[in-house]
């Protein structure tokens, strides 16, 4: 979303907000009338009481933290694996199993290279017949 859409949707959500406090003083009617519905007025009209106008921008949908995540340690070793020796997500997840004690399942391994745009390997270093390897 741009910038210009953000601050519509904020003169929008302010306007909404000002005609059910100010001229109308009918929240149902009002929220009937801009087709919302009254639990998304309130959630508005609380950020804006305490936020003023930033608070009727929208917020983030990504969590604060996730305590599940792959450590960084581990995603700059899948990365260099696939960037040095061109491993692909099983190979690397038995790599890091035996040699860092670090169980990672395959597909969190692809998923992490897909992340960093890393899951294709370019053309010239696609999969050769074994006489004409790396």
């Amino acid at each position: 979303m741009t910038k210009a859409d953000q601050t519509r949707r904020m003169a929008w959500r302010f306007k909404v907000i000002q005609q059910a406090c100010e001229r109308s003083r009918n929240v149902a009617r009002t929220c009937r009338y801009f087709g919302i519905s009254r639990q998304a007025f309130y959630r508005w009209k609380r950020r804006f009481d305490a936020h003023g106008a930033a608070g009727l921008s929208d917020r983030p949908s990504t969590p604060h933290r996730s305590p599940t995540a792959t450590p960084r340690e581990v995603v700059s070793k899948v990365l260099y694996l696939r960037q040095t020796y061109h491993f692909g997500p099983g190979k690397i997840a038995d790599y890091l199993k035996r040699f860092h004690q670090c169980s990672l399942a395959v597909s969190s391994v692809h998923r992490i290279l897909l992340r960093h745009g890393l899951n294709r390997l370019p053309s010239s270093q696609k999969h050769r017949s074994h006489a004409k390897r790396w």
